[in-house]
This record gives structure tokens, sequence and C-alpha cells, in this order.
């Protein structure tokens, strides 16, 4: 708490790259931020940067949100930076709670390591990192690191999650640490998404139904799946699929390749990165979302989908599936089974159907579960127990 013992908290987010290409990861720190402001506590992001980076994200926080960003230094991998270790050193002890948005980076080891030194509380919000799937890519490594990790984990305040299903799958590397968790604030777009402009600028008739995809163009993201199913559905009408992401140039020219090289080509359309406004005509424009991933431990797009009324279908390993299956407003499909992937894309895009419309009526109160204000709310009593109990835990 601040010296004066309001209950006004400082709270520092830190994060390697807050450039908005990265994807979920970096769109939750903003929006983590954001909530610490609404909560009426104080809040800062640290973040390297470097030049190209698209840094929209924290351009658009509150401008009482303190945006610090300091340079990545030689060689320049996994955020490595000696001006974000002498800025933590400096300035930690400004706060009262340091809340760590990654693992596997320097800044995440050199803000686990000044927190520590300067006696403040820390959590670690890893986004997914520590789930099993995310360790299986550079296993050796991440294994070569386990004391460390194990260190860091164990002197900190606890795991901050983002659905049941990641707690209880989360590795912890043998350390004891509390665990909490919390839905993410998904934040309304400043934007009013057009229907119609988002079809005339893609050249997809009105009266067509559209399957969108929005997100990052990642392994993980099943693309290679969801053309397969787009492929093999029979659809009772014209059906699109439309493709709005960016990615590592190499898979993006895969995922690209396969599109040409689709049966069904003619109605695919893979527009790019999609920001801003683009973002918002695409949600209004589409019928359904699809996110038939391999691993999500939450799921921000099918969130902000919901904002223009458009429902989902998810895979089983999106994490935040459950509260939107139990909202009516998305169906899960078992990542191993394409043909009932095949069968909900056939059913939903009939002409009239019950249980799509049935969806869209819901999507405005589910989306509420994630709304700011409320998440912050529940996040600042969260915030409070950590700082508290790991006072305690010092006595």
């Amino acid at each position: 708490m601040s010296e004066s013992g309001a209950s006004t908290v400082r709270i520092l987010h830190v994060k390697a790259s807050i450039d908005r290409r990265m994807g979920g990861s970096a769109t939750a720190v903003a929006s983590a931020a954001e909530g610490t402001h609404l909560a009426g506590d104080r809040a800062a992001v640290l973040a390297t940067v470097t030049v190209g980076e698209n840094l929209t994200l924290v351009e658009a926080l509150p401008s009482d949100v303190g945006v610090n960003l300091v340079s990545r230094t030689w060689p320049g991998r996994f955020g490595f930076s000696l001006p974000i270790s002498h800025w933590l050193r400096a300035h930690v002890r400004d706060f009262d709670l340091v809340i760590i948005h990654e693992v596997f980076s320097f800044p995440a080891v050199a803000a686990a390591y000044w927190s520590w030194r300067r006696k403040i509380p820390y959590v670690i919000r890893p986004h997914g990192s520590l789930d099993p799937y995310d360790l299986r890519k550079h296993a050796r490594g991440k294994k070569l690191l386990a004391p460390l990790l194990r260190q860091i984990l164990q002197r900190s305040a606890g795991l901050w999650l983002t659905a049941q299903r990641e707690s209880e799958r989360v590795s912890t590397f043998g350390a004891r640490v509390r665990k909490y968790v919390s839905l993410l604030p998904v934040a309304v777009s400043p934007y009013t998404g057009s229907a119609s402009r988002f079809r005339s600028a893609w050249e997809i008739p009105s009266e067509d139904f559209v399957i969108l995809f929005l997100g990052r163009i990642d392994p993980k993201k099943g693309l290679p799946r969801t053309i397969r199913a787009f492929e093999s559905a029979k659809f009772e009408r014209a059906t699109w699929f439309v493709i709005a992401g960016a990615g590592e140039e190499k898979y993006e020219s895969y995922i690209r390749r396969l599109v040409r090289e689709s049966t069904a080509r003619d109605y695919i359309k893979f527009v790019g990165f999609l920001g801003g406004e683009d973002r918002a005509d695409a949600f209004a424009g589409s019928d359904l979302f699809v996110l038939y991933s391999d691993n999500e431990n939450f799921g921000l797009a099918p969130v902000e989908a919901l904002h223009e009324g458009l429902p989902s279908v998810l895979s089983d390993e999106v994490y935040v599936a459950k509260e939107l299956v139990a909202s009516g407003v998305a169906e899960v499909v078992d990542v191993r089974d394409l043909g009932r992937l095949v069968d909900v894309f056939e059913t939903l895009s009939e002409s009239g159907n019950e249980q799509l419309a049935r969806m869209r009526e819901l999507a405005a109160d589910a989306v509420l579960q994630f709304e700011p204000g409320r998440v912050a709310t529940r996040d600042h009593e969260l915030t409070v127990s950590m700082i508290a109990h790991r006072v305690r835990g010092k006595r």
C-alpha cells in the first residue's frame, strides 16, 4: 500500500514486449494495466522496445497510466536489456506489487530479482507459458532453467492464472506457490463495427455466411485443420472463411500456400492483420467465430467477438470455452474430432438456424462477466490479498 496507508495499490506490470502483433499476451498486459487504473489503483507498464514495433496498445492506455519503454540491448534475444535492469534497480521500490506477465525472458528474471532484493512482492501471470503444451517447446533449454525458475516461483507471492483449467495444469517446477484464478478483462472496442463496410471491402455478398478466424498466425491455432474442415463441409448456402492475422513470415507463407492450394480457395480470404476499425468491422461483418486451437490459456478474441454479438466454435483446448459454453454463446469441439467441426460448420451456417440466433441474443449478457470494471473490482481484492499474505509470510 502507499505510505499514507490508503487502500490505493501501486502496481507495476512488466513484459518483454508490448508489440500488438505479439497477440493475446500483449493485449492482456494492456488490459490488466487498464484494469488496475479502473480499480482506482496506480498502474505503470515497463517493457522493452525496438524499432518498428506496433505500440498502439500502450498508446491507447489512460494518460495517467505510467508507460516506461526501454531499449533492448545486444544480443536482443529474450528481451535482453541492461536498461530494464537499471530501471528496476532504481524504481521498483516505488510500487507495492510487481506483476510479471511472462516467465522465459530477461525482463521477467530481472523483475523477479530486483523485487526480491528490494523486498517488494511480485506475482507471475504466465499467460500459458507454464502450461505443459508450451513447456514442450524448446524443452531442453527450459529444463536447464528449471532450478532458476523454481527459485523465482518459490520467492513469488503467487501465480495469477486466467482459468481454472490453467490452474489445474500449470507446472511449478516443484516450487510451492499459491495460485490465484481470475478472468481477464476484455474492453469494448472504441470503434463501432460496420458489417457492410467489411463485406464491401472484401467483396463478400451481404446474404452470404462468414466464418472468421482473427488472431496470430501460429502453429498452435489449428488453421490447417480448420481449412480442411471448411473444405469438407457441404454448406447449404454460399459460405466464406476469412483468415485475419499475421505471424512469423515462414509459417504465414505456409498458411497462404494452403489457402492457394485448397479446393475451397475461391471462398477463403486471407486478409492479413486487422486492427482498430478494421478489426471491429471484421467481427461485425461475420456470422461465426472459430478458434480450433491446440492450446489457449484463455482466448481473448472469442470474447472480443461477443461485443459484436458474434458467437464462437472453439476447441476443447481453449480455456475460456467453459465460461462461454455455460453462457450459451459457444460450441465446443474436441480438438481431435475434425468430423464434428465439419458438422458444426454445416449446422450453424444453415439459413434461419435457431441455435445461432439464440447464441447471438445471449452475447450481450455473456460478455458482462469480462467487463473491465467488474474484473477490476475483483482483481483489486486479489492484489490486496496477495500483498497482505506476502507481508504476513515475512513476519
